[in-house]
């Protein structure tokens, strides 16, 4: 039988090791070291009264090198909480922020929320504390505007009426 060789199997090897490793470093602002358990507010012990919850705080994180989806998510749940509750973005009783984790001055935040990379996070602030939760769903919606929108403001409607949020 003859002999099967592969002409030029070093680069071949190098051509393969480059592509892995760069699907590696474009997927770190993507991925989390650990992924967390995903918690919707139904699941969290806020109190289910409109009246008690004091500020419901919406946190982009993200990173230097963020992905398409990292970005669009940023993009998608800023433009639905400007459009969807400005009287509420006014008085403080909705807080929306974008975190850069890469940012040393924002250390705290990372600490806090051991993120590691691309997120979206909800903290409901009620008269028993602080209730934050990571909001996975968001990464399946990201290519569905409206879906994308629905949900965000479903997670928001929630706790604002004294219903458990949409997980």
């Amino acid at each position: 039988m003859p002999e099967c060789r592969i002409p030029n199997r070093g680069v071949l090897l190098f051509l393969c090791s480059a592509i892995l490793i760069t699907i590696a470093l474009i997927s770190v602002g993507c991925m989390s070291a650990a992924a967390p358990a995903e918690h919707s507010p139904a699941q969290k012990n806020y109190v289910n009264d409109a009246a008690s919850v004091q500020k419901v705080e919406v946190i982009h994180f993200h990173t230097d090198q963020c992905c398409d989806s990292c970005e669009r998510i940023g993009e998608l749940s800023e433009d639905t909480i400007k459009s969807a509750y400005a009287a509420e973005l006014a008085s403080g009783k909705i807080v929306y922020m974008h975190i850069n984790i890469d940012d040393p001055a924002n250390q705290n935040f990372v600490q806090k929320y051991g993120v590691t990379g691309a997120s979206l996070w909800t903290d409901v602030y009620d008269k028993t504390g602080i209730h934050p939760w990571e909001d996975l769903k968001v990464w399946y919606l990201v290519d569905d505007d409206a879906a994308f929108s629905m949900h965000v403001k479903g997670v928001i409607d929630g706790p604002l009426s004294g219903e458990p949020g949409q997980s």
